[in-house]
């Protein structure tokens, strides 16, 4: 059961899921497309603040800009390659490894590698990137 003003912070499969509260926040998404990312992003209402397409199709959504997939970090150059986009002539982000998966009662940590990787199959660099969500009595941050 977890406790008032908790972050959980857990593997689920390949993935990771970021729960305040007991209830998902939000899922890190590592397979299955050109770039790792965040879906769904649920407000402090329940209510999801990030379109569901790509990821699945919804009544009277758009089906525009199937690249941008809720929540995702890329550049469309880096050294002339575009990792913004997913055609088949796009470079992509691959998740690498967890190098933190932290829970707590005031904020929970994710901290993931991951490699840029061009359409030849070199890499062109890696980041790690972090992310941090605190539950306080005023919603999310």
């Amino acid at each position: 059961m977890p406790r008032p003003n908790a972050v959980s912070v857990r593997r689920a499969g390949d993935d990771a899921e970021i729960l305040v509260n007991g209830k998902l926040f939000t899922r890190y998404v590592t397979r299955g497309a050109n770039k790792p990312y965040f879906y769904p992003l649920v407000g402090p209402t329940g209510v999801p603040i990030t379109r569901h397409y790509p990821m699945r199709e919804v009544e009277g959504e758009t089906r525009d800009h199937p690249h941008h997939r809720s929540f995702w970090f890329t550049h469309g150059d880096v050294n002339g390659v575009d990792f913004w986009s997913e055609s088949s002539k796009a470079g992509k982000t691959e998740h690498s490894a967890y190098e933190a998966l932290e829970s707590g009662p005031i904020f929970g940590r994710l901290r993931a590698r991951v490699n840029w990787i061009a359409p030849d199959g070199k890499k062109v660099c890696e980041d790690v990137r972090e992310m941090r969500v605190y539950n306080t009595t005023q919603g999310r941050l």
